[in-house]
């Protein structure tokens, strides 16, 4: 499997909210809802007050447990230390297949810190909604970055019989012009036979800034995993930005 062996700290990490389904997965459309930015070992908290903020608070957004929901809320203090109770201590004994489970090299327990493990891993805890997404902002090309394709349950690929088979294939990106819930939305497709198949989008927190670099760059992008049931399959691609 093709893992991740270099990351880049982050200086911002871009905050998602989904409302969770009855059994704590998180489902239906994505918010931004702020971001944590990073100077050094300070850290600061901000929610928007926008009408995506809003859409999400009539779903039921009322913000982080420890850093409740208000307006334009800033909120100061060792932010990425609280947000570590999110992650696994390296101390766990699958820490390494863990940081695999992301597309990250087993090489990186050692030195990878608490705010890239939240920015490459997404923080997610089962039924609260939340995600974390590295930004990328000011990186050095190139970079490699992995993610969880969005929406696969929804695509064409739904069709494949064996899921399996994805893993290995090439993928490319196409930003899609028409989307009435996000004006950023980027397709994830796959070509087999000479026919394009719609897989499912680059997830929100990402897409919102890898626009300039999928336009501007060159990217190499592969399926890399598919795990979960038959019904809710989970597909994984590494990608690097040349």
């Amino acid at each position: 499997m093709q893992l991740i062996e270099y990351i880049y700290p982050p200086t911002k990490i871009n905050i998602i909210w989904q409302k969770p389904d009855a059994d704590g997965i998180s489902s239906g459309d994505r918010f931004l809802i702020g971001h944590i930015t990073i100077e050094g070992n300070k850290s600061t908290l901000q929610y928007y007050d926008s009408e995506e903020v809003k859409r999400a608070t009539e779903k039921g957004f009322v913000g982080l447990t420890a850093f409740p929901y208000e307006k334009a809320k800033i909120w100061h203090g060792d932010i990425i230390e609280v947000l570590s109770r999110r992650l696994p201590p390296k101390t766990r004994g699958d820490f390494e297949e863990y940081l695999r489970s992301y597309g990250l090299s087993e090489k990186l327990k050692d030195e990878i810190t608490i705010a890239e493990l939240l920015a490459y891993t997404n923080g997610k805890v089962a039924g609260d909604g939340f995600s974390f997404f590295h930004s990328f902002e000011n990186v050095q090309i190139p970079f490699e970055f992995s993610f969880e394709i969005a929406g696969f349950r929804y695509s064409e690929g739904m069709v494949i019989q064996d899921k399996k088979s994805l893993v290995g294939e090439k993928v490319f990106f196409e930003p899609e012009k028409i989307n009435n819930f996000d004006q950023e939305a980027i397709k994830v497709l796959t070509e087999q036979d000479g026919k394009k198949i719609m897989l499912g989008y680059i997830p929100k927190g990402l897409n919102c800034v890898l626009h300039n670099y999928l336009e501007a760059n060159k990217n190499e992008s592969i399926i890399v995993k598919v795990n979960g049931s038959v019904e809710k399959p989970s597909v994984f691609v590494i990608t690097k930005v040349i």
